[in-house]
């Protein structure tokens, strides 16, 4: 489930807001 939940997120981080949004929500995940 958290694999599925950080491709999720990675691939809306790259439309919206890039890899600065996607590392925020990678640390609130771990």
């Amino acid at each position: 489930d958290a694999i599925a939940a950080v491709k999720i997120i990675f691939q809306e981080d790259i439309g919206t807001q890039g890899r600065g949004g996607y590392f925020d929500e990678f640390g609130i995940i771990r």
